[in-house]
């Protein structure tokens, strides 16, 4: 019963994240971020010192947690009365094009991430489990700073779209040259 309810959470959380990002209030997307990040710290710190010794039911419960915290969160923070919901039209062409545009980057993420856990693999058939969790513990800085990246894109993007569909030029080629080479 745990995968379902991770993937259910968890779809939730990326749903109201990006309605988040969709309305501009990247402060309440990043106060989430780091909230939930410390309160996930914390119970790891507090059941960890607790039971010396934590299992994967534990860190599971733990993760189970934090996405019930940040999804209530969530939920307090969206203006859910001043959001409309989409007008859903049909259109079996439209589909068909957005079909031909996203299933070769969704291939890509699959296979990308296939490609990047790999290595996990690899290491796993060669040497010991210490070994894969220094491996894995080593993986985790890189993939810091690919947030740092994501959160850059999750707000220069957006912010440069706006100003080109307003027609604000001047703007958006301000936000261009500030933006670090």
């Amino acid at each position: 019963w745990y995968l379902p309810l991770l993937f259910i959470l968890m779809s939730f959380r990326e749903l109201f994240f990006y309605v988040l990002q969709g309305i501009k209030r990247f402060g309440s997307y990043a106060l989430i971020q780091t909230i939930s990040a410390i309160f996930k710290f914390s119970l790891v710190a507090i059941i960890g010192v607790t039971v010396q010794s934590l299992a994967l039911v534990d860190l599971i419960n733990i993760e189970i947690m934090m996405l019930v915290a940040s999804t209530i969160v969530l939920l307090v923070i969206l203006p859910l009365r001043d959001l409309s919901a989409p007008r859903m039209s049909f259109s079996i062409p439209t589909t068909k094009r957005m079909l031909r545009f996203g299933f070769p980057l969704y291939i890509n993420s699959v296979f990308t991430y296939i490609s990047n856990q790999a290595a996990i693999f690899i290491v796993g058939i060669f040497l010991s489990p210490i070994s894969i969790a220094a491996y894995g513990i080593a993986a985790k800085i890189p993939e810091g700073f690919s947030r740092l990246f994501n959160s850059f894109s999750t707000v220069y993007y957006p912010s440069l779209s706006t100003l080109f569909a307003d027609n604000d030029i001047q703007s958006a080629q301000k936000l261009i040259n500030k933006t670090p080479h």
